[in-house]
């Protein structure tokens, strides 16, 4: 099937999705609603009602994803990084890492890329923790130190004192824990000279701690996680109504627009979403470049993954309650205003969330339905009515649209997003801005994980109490069976949840790439041996040998990383573990890593590190990725 083909029948199932959804709305307010618990029933429909807006939204952001690749003639199958782009002329730049408490060890790796971009520029490291070992490794690696006296509107803050201290025409904004590609500049600062209105070009978050609580499978070439949805397909679909938006890191931006609206905005916990409005707002363009320029680390533990959404929910709140709520503000174009409100409204999911969860607990309290027919009537209608909404929402998400797994992470930040509810009535209560942290803590904090135990124990109780109880009035044999497979569900992947982050540990200092890396290693009672890397980082790799080596035990390794190119490194054994066909494999803790090293490592971690990305788009027009073949070990 031909794009074009794909394009047609995908959107003509979209408005008879929504078609289908007004109709299904439509009839179970005219001929289910119960009289007897209409509170009941109103509540169950205002959920239902949801996903309608939300499904408007989804349809309006994904309706044209390729609006970049037409523009540059990239064929379908392919994306950006498959065609060559104009290469921009001279210009200065200024590289951006702002920092607050991140260790220096993860700071090293992002400079050392960010000094490796090609085309000229500058480094700067923007230091609010003001640590005289920051200063240090920025003198040691030669870039740029900026620090202020204060740490007033926290990044934003320091963005704009940063911005008052240089001059370049255009500032890369590289968070700290984001290692950049050395193409980055030369594939986004020829879009700022086709068009002299772009303000802002902002790339696609990949992060290569693919072990993070927001992956589902490590060992997938593909990698998914939680984000891969707005990245791979929501911003490319923002492009068709000048509608993307800045998400902080990592980005490129034309410092006069940036002036011109008088900075960054320091009025909310998230700054970045309300300069890209304020940007649009007056008159700048934007544009989202679908291609890995970076990689970065996401957030590692369930701590960390609940820090950063409290603090995106609780941005939107504040700039919904201020005058410049997008359906306010003056300056945005209706299609903006929509893209704005779809991104800020998906907070409120928690809410529709809270109503079917409660709903079993609801019924069972009150002895009623909130339907009056749970028939076979009602699941005529239901069951198209949900089978089209799946399969649109499906083939606009592609490869990047996972159905199980969107839901189970709804539920998981459920709880986050309703302590960010308050907000939107807070008043001015100012909100501390918390930085993400960037090192998991060893152990997940099961506090954290109480709710949604909560919830899996209550639904269990609810089904054991309608299936022990005598039948109640109003709640005949339909209506039960089907409120204790609802709550069934419920509790399972509520506990499913409690699981899957219940026992999980975190006891690696430096992130993993499943890499695999010709090698010769030298051990004592080993010789000399070539094999190759199963998983390489800064600080270690795994490869796999003939024989078992005791922990302590002190080698070499040369990484072969060319035809004539190869890496000496020493190491000690750190773990051995005995495979199945009798070798082993064995972990290595590397010592004495020269800066020399250390960059070329980074060269080796970047060149893996782009491909844990999922396929993006549709799957007829991204193909799947996949994963190299490993060959054996032998001996040299």
């Amino acid at each position: 099937m031909t794009g074009l083909r794909r394009r047609l029948l995908v959107r003509s199932l979209c408005l008879l999705a929504l078609a289908v959804n007004v109709y299904y709305l439509t009839w179970r307010v005219l001929d289910t609603f119960n009289p007897h618990a209409l509170w009941l029933s109103a509540l169950l429909w205002a959920g239902e009602a949801y996903g309608l807006v939300t499904l408007a939204l989804h349809v309006l952001l994904t309706w044209d994803t390729r609006v970049l690749e037409r523009r540059y003639g990239v064929p379908p199958g392919q994306d950006l990084a498959a065609v060559e782009l104009p290469r921009p002329g001279p210009h200065s730049v200024d590289v951006f890492i702002p920092t607050y408490d991140e260790s220096p060890a993860l700071l090293r790796k992002t400079i050392l890329a960010a000094r490796e971009l090609r085309l000229p520029h500058r480094t700067w490291v923007l230091d609010d923790g003001r640590r005289p070992v920051v200063r240090e490794l920025c003198d040691e690696l030669g870039v740029g130190y900026l620090t202020r006296d204060s740490n007033e509107h926290a990044k934003a803050g320091n963005l704009n004192a940063a911005l008052a201290r240089t001059d370049g025409e255009f500032v890369v904004v590289l968070d700290a824990d984001f290692i950049a590609l050395p193409q980055l500049l030369e594939r986004t600062l020829g879009h700022f000279e086709r068009d002299e209105r772009l303000a802002l070009v902002q790339l696609p978050q990949t992060f290569y701690n693919v072990d993070s609580i927001q992956h589902v499978d490590p060992r997938s070439p593909s990698s998914w996680h939680e984000q891969s949805l707005f990245y791979d397909v929501i911003q490319p679909g923002k492009n068709r109504w000048n509608a993307a938006f800045w998400c902080g890191s990592p980005a490129v931006l034309r410092r006069a627009a940036l002036e011109s609206i008088g900075g960054v905005a320091t009025s909310t916990v998230t700054e970045d979403i309300l300069t890209s409005m304020r940007l649009h707002a007056a008159g700048w363009r934007t544009l989202y470049h679908d291609e890995v320029l970076a990689v970065g680390v996401a957030p590692g533990d369930l701590d960390g993954f609940q820090t950063q959404r409290l603090r995106w929910a609780q941005g939107s709140m504040q700039i919904l309650r201020s005058r410049e709520n997008p359906l306010c503000k003056r300056g945005l174009t209706l299609a903006q205003r929509l893209n704005y409100l779809a991104s800020m409204t998906t907070y409120f999911q928690a809410l529709q969330l809270l109503i079917f969860v409660s709903m079993p607990l609801l019924i069972l309290v009150s002895g009623e339905p909130p339907l009056t027919t749970l028939g076979p009537g009602f699941f005529a209608r239901f069951v198209p009515y949900l089978a089209i909404t799946v399969t649109a929402i499906k083939l606009t998400g592609g490869a990047s649209q996972r159905l199980v797994w969107d839901q189970y992470y709804s539920f998981l930040r459920m709880f986050t997003f309703l302590r960010a509810l308050p907000t939107l009535v807070g008043g001015g209560r100012r909100l501390r801005f918390r930085v993400t942290p960037k090192s998991p803590s060893q152990r997940v904090p099961r506090a954290a994980l109480y709710p949604h135990l909560g919830v899996a124990l209550l639904n269990s109780v609810v089904v054991v109490c309608l299936l022990a109880l005598p039948a109640r009035q109003g709640l005949d044999g339909w209506t039960t069976a089907i409120v204790c497979v609802f709550a069934g569900l419920l509790a399972a992947l509520h506990a499913a949840a409690v699981a899957r982050l219940w026992r999980r540990l975190y006891r690696r200092r430096h992130y993993r790439l499943p890499l695999e890396v010709p090698a010769t290693v030298e051990a004592p009672g080993l010789g000399r041996y070539r094999t190759q890397t199963e998983d390489l980082s800064f600080g270690g790799l795994s490869l796999v040998l003939p024989s078992g080596l005791p922990r302590g035990t002190s080698l070499g390794v040369r990484l072969v990383l060319g035809e004539h190119d190869e890496l000496p490194l020493e190491g000690t054994v750190a773990s051995e573990r005995r495979l199945g066909d009798g070798s082993y494999r064995i972990g290595v803790q590397l010592e004495r890593v020269s800066p020399e090293a250390e960059t070329r490592l980074l060269r080796q971690f970047l060149a893996g590190a782009t491909r844990v990305r999922p396929e993006a788009h549709a799957p007829s027009e991204r193909p799947r990725r996949r994963p190299d073949a490993r060959v054996a070990a032998e001996p040299a």
